[in-house]
Order: structure tokens, then C-alpha cells, then sequence
């Protein structure tokens, strides 16, 4: 699980010097979205790691470390295909790039935001490892901020592709394929 962490952590900063020009920003937001949640992660995994996660749901097993592994594993697979489909379209906030394309094929034709998807399936691998109330509070919350983050993506991607990205939206779902 830390292995993978660790190579997405890697390869995300690799990778973030390679995107195209931004030529559109949203507000501020942003920014201050991308640093409190890198905080409240950090504080999250702390506070199970250390016990603080409320009461233990399930015994830390050889099975559930192998599933927390096999879920984390499917998030890094997940988030790298996503990140090469995407390529240089990549931004951490909300932004139209240069040239900005609309993707739709790799993980992109399963779903709208299969980054979020994945890192969504990050969170449950930590959350099944630590099996604590406190992480799956955590996962719910990450969800909604996740989801919202989508939602602002998508009002600038709608404004900006117009009916050709609503039709996608009618074809692909947002954050799991075939549910939500």
C-alpha cells in the first residue's frame, strides 16, 4: 500500500511539469482546495495509524492488508492510465489548457473523472487497512469534496465543449462507471 503511494506520489510530480499552457483559471479556490486536502490526508492517515480513528471495525488480517494492497494497487493502475489517456490536458485545478481536447477514451470511457476515481479507491485501500469508523467518515467526506471538485470541473468543461460534452455526460457517469 505505501509502495504505491509512494510511486503516485513520484510519478505525479514527475509528471506535472509536462502539461500544456493554462489559458483559462478558476478562482482562488483552487489552490486552497489542493493544500487543505493534502493537510486533512496527512492528519487522516496520522490519526488511524496512531489508533484515533474511532473504534476498530474489523481485525487488521492477513486478508484485509492483502485486499487493502489489491484495492491501492487497482487506484495506482487506475490514476497512471488516466494520467498518460489524459497527457498534457493534465492540471491539478480547475483549468482549460491550450489546445484543451476533450478525452473520451481509455479510462475516460468509463467514466468522467477516473483521476478522482482512483484516488476515491486510494482512500478505501487506507480505509480497509486501518478498518476505523474515523476513515470511513473519512471516505464519505473525500467523496463529497471529490464530487465537488467534479462539479466545478465540469460546469467549465460544459462551458467550454458545450453539447458535444453533455452528450459524454449522458454516456459516461461521473465517479463509478454504470452507478454514480
Amino acid at each position: 500500500m505505501y509502495a504505491c503511494w509512494t510511486t503516485f506520489s513520484l510519478y505525479w510530480f514527475a509528471k506535472m511539469f509536462s502539461s500544456k499552457k493554462t489559458v483559462q483559471k478558476t478562482s482562488w479556490f483552487s489552490w486552497t482546495y489542493r493544500i487543505l486536502a493534502i493537510f486533512i490526508f496527512i492528519g487522516a492517515i496520522w490519526l488511524f495509524k496512531n489508533g484515533f480513528g474511532g473504534p476498530l471495525l474489523w481485525p487488521r488480517t492477513l486478508a484485509i492488508g492483502l485486499l487493502a494492497d489489491v484495492v491501492t494497487m487497482s487506484a495506482l493502475i487506475l490514476s497512471i492510465w488516466a494520467r498518460i489517456t489524459l497527457g498534457r490536458n493534465w492540471s491539478g485545478n480547475v483549468v482549460l489548457k491550450e489546445n484543451h481536447e476533450l478525452i473520451m477514451s481509455g479510462p475516460y470511457a468509463y467514466v468522467r473523472h477516473p483521476i478522482y476515481s482512483s484516488l476515491i479507491l486510494f482512500v478505501l485501500g487506507i480505509v480497509i487497512y486501518y478498518g476505523r469508523l474515523g476513515g470511513i467518515i473519512f471516505l464519505v467526506l473525500f467523496i463529497a469534496g471529490a464530487w465537488f471538485k467534479a462539479y466545478k470541473e465540469e460546469k467549465l468543461l460544459t462551458s467550454h465543449f458545450g453539447e458535444k460534452y453533455l452528450a459524454y455526460k449522458k454516456m459516461v457517469k461521473g465517479l463509478i462507471p454504470w452507478i454514480l
